[in-house]
């Protein structure tokens, strides 16, 4: 995406190499993802397996999971560099990590009531990034069915179940 602000509904993006931003690419775009997965991309050479930013962006992820990514360098989740500014709404984070680059204009990320690995760990923020950490987060397993299957499904002692927020 670049330069747009789209909005993607209902998507599966998985298993998808790049030499960065696996899964999206993003350039001075501000997409809406709702009930979205990004699992098992990668980056081949540098950052961002699942999504690479760079320049102006401002996602939101709303009922989003971003699971099992890999970059060599950093951001297997979710790398970007100068004015990104993201937002997480009932949206799970798992086996990836987030890495917003200590140059340019400085970043923002808000999360509110979602599952993130590690909680605020899993955020690098290099000292460029405002982290917004709001009520409702939660570092648990989310127990998916069958993940490895992209069965997605929660079982039922999930503590994502009813985690999440309808104000939005």
């Amino acid at each position: 995406c670049s330069s747009s602000n789209p909005i993607l509904l209902n998507l599966l993006i998985y298993d998808n190499h790049n030499m960065e931003g696996g899964g999206l690419k993003l350039s001075n775009s501000s997409p809406r993802l709702q009930n979205v997965t990004i699992a098992n991309n990668s980056s081949t050479l540098y950052y961002g397996g699942g999504i690479y930013m760079v320049y102006k962006c401002n996602p939101e992820f709303i009922n989003v999971n971003i699971l099992n990514n890999t970059a060599p360098v950093g951001g297997d989740g979710i790398f970007g560099i100068t004015d990104i500014n993201i937002t997480f709404i009932n949206s799970t984070l798992w086996n990836n990590s987030i890495y917003l680059a200590e140059v340019g204009d400085p970043n923002s990320i808000i999360v509110s009531h979602s599952n993130i690995e590690n909680g605020t760990d899993a955020i690098i923020t290099n000292d460029n990034t405002t982290l917004h950490w709001f009520d409702g987060n939660i570092n648990s397993d989310p127990l998916f069915n069958d993940p490895e299957n992209f069965d997605l499904t929660l079982q039922e002692e999930s503590p994502n179940i009813d985690a999440g927020t309808s104000f939005f």
